[in-house]
């Protein structure tokens, strides 16, 4: 099976990746660089947001680099055929006839900016995004994020569907959270998250090769869309000035309701 491969460049998108390198297919890799894992903090930022912005992405940084160790997509891609872009340049010429010189049988996306105009209709039919977030009510950006914000811990999760003009809006194969503990912080839900979901995405590939067929839903609501402008300092003060990051021990104790989660599963 020829498989084309959309990847971040963050040590998570390149480890979730990783796994389905080790499966028996032929991969080709685009390869969009993304932001620095260490943001810097907005102008003007009020000291206490400061304080709250620092701890989020330096707890990140320190729970992801030791799970997933600081990863570069020249070793974990080595020897495959690989186009590198930068984010502006994802929907270019250049991709797409990178793309176009080799057809694929299916296209897996992670951790790439929206895929559109003549790259998509590029993409082969079975074309399918791993989304951290769980469609459709939280689509687009830092959706395991989002849920935080709402004081939903148990809506973080992954959905894997298909790739269409909208962001994550496509037919949906699976979804999945992980099992909340007692002392979990949002990026130890985060990890969590991408562990569980990691195995997911490989099974769907082995799924996949094994000639297993694969069984699909269509979304029947557009529920909540995040861009990355969405976010600014002051949203950390739900997860750190209300619960000082132990969101999840309230919900685990019934002080959040018992709102959970519809989950597509069909693997």
């Amino acid at each position: 099976m020829r498989v084309l491969l959309f990847s971040g460049s963050h040590s998570r998108h390149l480890f979730v990746l990783a796994k389905l390198l080790k499966l028996d297919a032929s991969f080709r890799v685009v390869v969009m660089e993304r932001e620095s894992v260490m943001p810097s903090p907005p102008a003007n930022i009020a000291k206490h947001d400061l304080k709250n912005f620092s701890r989020h992405f330096e707890k990140r940084f320190e729970i992801e680099s030791g799970a997933f160790g600081e990863l570069n997509h020249q070793a974990v891609y080595s020897g495959i055929e690989t186009h590198v872009c930068q984010p502006q340049d994802l929907n270019s010429r250049g991709t797409v006839d990178f793309v176009n010189k080799e057809p694929a049988d299916v296209c897996i996306v992670f951790g790439c900016d929206l895929i559109n105009g003549e790259l998509l209709k590029s993409l082969p039919p079975l074309s399918l995004n791993f989304h951290l977030g769980l469609s459709p009510w939280y689509r687009g950006s830092a959706t395991l994020f989002w849920p935080f914000v709402f004081m939903e811990p148990q809506c973080a999760g992954i959905t894997i569907h298909k790739i269409v003009s909208a962001a994550d809006a496509g037919e949906v194969l699976h979804q999945s959270v992980p099992t909340l503990e007692k002392g979990m912080g949002i990026h130890d839900v985060g990890l969590a998250t991408v562990l569980k979901g990691s195995g997911e995405l490989a099974l769907t590939l082995s799924n996949l090769i094994n000639g297993i067929e694969l069984k699909f839903t269509a979304q029947r609501s557009m529920g909540r869309l995040f861009l990355t402008r969405d976010f600014e300092p002051h949203h950390l003060r739900t997860n750190y000035d209300l619960f000082n990051d132990q969101m999840v021990d309230d919900y685990l104790a019934g002080n959040l309701g018992s709102k959970k989660p519809k989950l597509i599963t069909s693997l």
